[in-house]
């Protein structure tokens, strides 16, 4: 998304050049499901174009000029839903498992263990985001275009992060999903430093930090583009903390954890693999001791204990 002239947040179909305006429409309530016009979800920050029908369960819909009113799904489907994270509320799209594979509904609904869903009859794919910042007011045409969907490192949140999943059912029948973070937690459970005196005002810090990646993507992330100073963090200590005391020979747990996108590329040319750093003052003068973490995993935590020394760092993974 980018912001406008007229201060408002405009959406881009999955690239920073082309953008599509948002439709207003009338609204209802209703428990019903009808294809409705464009609108776009406004989400400050992120880098999203979805753009298609709108349906909600228990909550405002739109309705397409000139139609009388709603028509019912005929049929239902249950959802079971476990949580990798908290979450506190969930959307749920439906797309019809056709050729097309085409939008069919959209509902929001607090974070329940299970919930039904009216459906029309047939195959579904179906995807469950959760903890999305904003209000939807657009939604994709079809399920290729909902994979293509990506969310910024710096607008996510640890202590509520976003959350997917998805999955095939039938209507008439049930499903159960885990959603699980994008989000990877780099816990580091004890720190040390072999020296005759210790490592003043330490501070941790995450760098070349995925910058934003699919929102459904499972596997295979090679970021485009990476930085050790995002702009615009939401919650800038998810990058960066002060250790609570100096590091001395005696190890000792800070009980810091810091967080970033999944990143499974080699060392090496290119984007490069995310790294941690410690930084602290040995007799005035600044040192700064950098470690790789490998590959990271979605959603993986990574447990390290980590010895400085003269001549650099080592980390023991847990």
């Amino acid at each position: 998304m980018k912001q406008g002239s007229d201060g408002k947040i405009k959406s881009l179909r999955h690239s920073p050049t082309g953008s599509l305006p948002a439709f207003k429409s009338d609204m209802c309530y209703s428990l019903l499901a009808l294809p409705l016009r464009f609108l776009c979800l406004h989400i400050p920050g992120a880098r999203v174009l979805i753009t298609a029908v709108t349906v909600l369960t228990g909550a405002a819909c739109s309705k397409a000029p000139g139609m009388p009113g709603v028509l019912p799904a005929p049929d239902s489907l249950t959802v079971m839903l476990a949580y990798a994270r908290p979450c506190d509320t969930v959307d749920i799209f439906v797309f019809k498992d056709t050729l097309t594979q085409k939008f069919e509904s959209h509902l929001r609904s607090a974070a329940l263990p299970l919930i039904r869903i009216p459906v029309e009859n047939g195959d579904k794919q179906v995807v469950i985001l959760g903890n999305v910042q904003g209000i939807f007011t657009s939604y994709p045409t079809t399920y290729p275009e909902m994979e293509h969907i990506i969310m910024r490192y710096s607008n996510d949140l640890p202590e509520r992060p976003l959350m997917s999943a998805q999955t095939a059912c039938h209507s008439g029948g049930g499903c159960s999903v885990t959603l699980t973070p994008l989000l990877c937690e780099i816990r580091i459970e004890s720190v040390s430093y072999e020296a005759d005196a210790p490592l003043k005002s330490p501070v941790a810090c995450l760098e070349n930090v995925s910058l934003y990646t699919e929102i459904l993507r499972s596997d295979g992330f090679y970021p485009a583009e990476t930085s050790n100073f995002p702009e615009g963090m939401k919650d800038p200590m998810m990058i960066a903390s002060p250790l609570p005391h100096d590091i001395v020979s005696v190890p000792y747990d800070p009980q810091i954890s810091l967080w970033c996108y999944p990143n499974e590329s080699d060392p090496g040319p290119g984007a490069g693999q995310t790294g941690l750093s410690i930084s602290g003052s040995v007799y005035g003068e600044w040192k700064q001791y950098r470690m790789s973490l490998g590959r990271i995993k979605r959603g993986e935590t990574i447990k390290v204990c980590i010895t400085l020394n003269a001549g650099g760092g080592n980390v023991i993974f847990l």
